[in-house]
């Protein structure tokens, strides 16, 4: 009997993971589509900007969760659910999803770790090379735009673990 109720504990511990986990990447995609649509971005709203938002900002909140592994992997998890959710919408068939879903993983890990490695090095003009980079597409390090994305990341984590 003690297996079965530990068992059952840890089930309803990861269910109730995930619904914390799913409250913050919802919360994440609006503030991001309104950030995509409304941010003052001047590009055009499209899949890959709202990826590489994604990305970025989710990167922001696994750096500032760094120390809470549990939550952070799950959170990363649902990141390419939704990814994968957002791909089946634009018509990627089952076919095509695993090869589609390889690249996204690789692209957005790559992009995850730079983003990373500056935050933890204090790397502003790395960072604002990688926005230019992968978010604004060859945009000029000095471009204002980076500056919005980045005020953008005041008060994030906060507002997004506001209900956990």
């Amino acid at each position: 009997m003690l297996f079965w109720s530990k068992w059952l504990a840890a089930k309803k511990q990861k269910k109730q993971l995930r619904e914390q986990v799913m409250g913050v990447h919802d919360r994440m995609v609006d503030h991001l589509l309104d950030l995509s649509a409304n941010g003052g971005l001047k590009v055009k709203d499209d899949y890959d900007l709202r990826f590489d938002l994604m990305v970025f900002f989710s990167a922001y909140l696994l750096y500032c969760l760094r120390e809470d592994k549990e939550f952070s992997h799950a959170f990363w998890e649902i990141v390419f659910e939704g990814i994968q959710e957002s791909l089946r919408i634009r018509g990627v068939t089952d076919i095509r999803i695993g090869a589609r879903m390889q690249q996204a993983m690789q692209d957005a890990t790559g992009r995850r770790n730079v983003y990373l490695a500056a935050w933890e090095s204090d790397d502003k003009a790395g960072l604002r090379k990688a926005i230019a980079r992968n978010i604004l597409v060859g945009a000029d390090v000095d471009d204002g735009r980076i500056d919005t994305i980045l005020a953008a990341l005041e008060g994030f984590p906060g507002i997004m673990m506001n209900s956990r």
